[in-house]
């Protein structure tokens, strides 16, 4: 039973090739495995940020809110020192003049008009 170099080589090559496969397998499932990780937590960072930039747009869009019910108030006030009342129900808003007894109801136009930005004066 004497095994030479030159019969065992063919075995060895054999057993390296397939050792070789199995290795790249795993080589490969453990890459794609630590890809697919990368690309989870990519995903997950870039959901709260566009998280925190929704909260910080609604933070803004609460706070123009709270500013324009109180420039809304404040005409209110200026127009009933001045007879007139104004009652704003639902979609529209009513204006009745205390001295005629003359009252006037439009419908709140839908939101395709541009907010009055400041300084703009419709008036001059």
């Amino acid at each position: 039973m004497n095994i030479s170099i030159q019969d065992f080589l063919p075995v060895l090559n054999i057993v390296l090739l397939v050792a070789l496969a199995i290795g790249g397998i795993f080589a490969y499932r453990k890459g794609y495995s630590q890809e697919a990780g990368a690309i989870q937590e990519r995903v997950i960072t870039a959901l709260k940020d566009e998280v925190d930039t929704l909260r910080d747009k609604v933070d803004d869009l609460e706070k123009e809110r709270a500013t324009q019910d109180r420039v809304i108030a404040t005409i209110r006030y200026a127009l009933k020192s001045h007879g007139l009342r104004v009652t704003i129900a639902g979609d529209f808003v009513t204006l009745q003049d205390t001295a005629n007894k003359s009252k006037t109801t439009t419908h709140i136009q839908p939101a395709q008009a541009q907010p009055i930005a400041l300084g703009d004066d419709d008036d001059a």
